[in-house]
């Protein structure tokens, strides 16, 4: 019995080819891959009929598991958390083994790869930038599209670092920002000014390899909302946006490390934004990080509202780490 993974080291979005053969016609194997991650282990199971002697998971959809239908990669986007652990940066290893009866047959390794041959990363501070980011550069010469990736309720960096690496790797400058929850910047979701995105996005147009008039935003949930505003006020920096899990509201502002009495999220030329109330109370932050909420009505009374967008008389802005934000 023999199981091959092509490719076995790649980057990863890469799509891999399962298949394993010698099996005797019509045997149930049980394939299970189990990856170790930064935030722990992660693992999936298939059970699969052996039809004609072979199990290729482009081509065959399993009798039961984690994943239903035919799908190359259904053990890796079905994994789900089964344990403590840990992994080196930028790197998915995992094993993926062929069981019958309980007993384990054979196995074969992957390796997915964040960062490809040739790409550089470059930390970027307040100090000298003027944001908080991580700028990785592809091989190569010539200028060409870039993106700024940044996240949304999950805080700091995130999985900016991971995202843009990758987008390096396929030969597209990116660089990842933060825009609280890191030293030098806000404690909380709370009067970002749209103004330091802008700043960011003509710092990567600047680099020598990029194509100034392509440089796109990248972002998703509560992000989306500063991707999207900055798009229509700076239509010049942005030639483009993509964004997940986006809105058609803007949304009032959240805690991080520290707690928030300013209501809004987002300030543009000093002032807060008009925006949908979310209180913390209602806020629950996920096993990963990011955070979901119910809005209520704009314009209705709210602790963390004015109808206006801008703070109610007296509210003490506690959001900004002031002591520490130098952007």
């Amino acid at each position: 019995m023999v199981v091959r993974v092509t490719p076995a080291v790649g980057l990863y979005d890469q799509a891999r080819t399962i298949v394993i053969s010698h099996l005797a016609a019509g045997r149930l194997v049980s394939v299970t891959a189990t990856s170790r991650r930064s935030d722990g282990v992660w693992s999936a199971r298939a059970t699969f009929k052996a039809a004609s002697g072979l199990v290729d998971l482009a081509r065959d959809a399993p009798v039961s598991g984690s994943y239903r239908g035919v799908s190359p990669m259904g053990l890796f986007w079905s994994e789900h958390r089964v344990g403590p652990g840990s992994a080196s940066p930028g790197v998915t290893s995992t094993t993926i083994a062929v069981s019958a009866a309980s007993r384990r047959l054979v196995s074969g390794h992957v390796t997915q790869l964040l960062s490809g041959p040739g790409v550089t990363e470059h930390v970027e501070r307040g100090a000298t930038a003027g944001f908080y980011g991580e700028y990785f550069a592809p091989p190569g010469s010539g200028r060409r599209p870039a993106v700024v990736v940044w996240g949304g309720s999950e805080r700091g960096l995130s999985e900016g670092p991971s995202m843009a690496a990758l987008l390096a790797s396929h030969g597209i400058p990116a660089l990842a920002l933060a825009y609280f929850d890191e030293p030098g910047l806000p404690c909380s979701l709370s009067n970002i000014p749209l103004e330091y995105f802008a700043r960011a996005i003509r710092w990567l147009g600047s680099q020598p390899e990029v194509d100034r008039g392509r440089v796109w935003a990248m972002s998703g949930s509560r992000g989306s909302e500063a991707a999207l505003l900055v798009a229509s006020h700076w239509p010049q920096l942005v030639h483009g946006v993509v964004v997940s899990a986006p809105s058609s509201e803007i949304y009032g502002s959240i805690e991080g490390q520290c707690s928030t009495t300013a209501p809004a999220a987002w300030t543009l030329d000093g002032a807060p934004l008009p925006h949908a109330y979310v209180a913390v109370s209602d806020v629950v932050y996920q096993p990963d990080g990011s955070a979901s909420g119910s809005a209520g009505v704009p314009g209705r009374a709210g602790r963390r509202r004015s109808g206006s967008g801008r703070p109610d008389p007296g509210a003490a802005d506690q959001g900004a780490c002031a002591a520490d934000q130098r952007w």
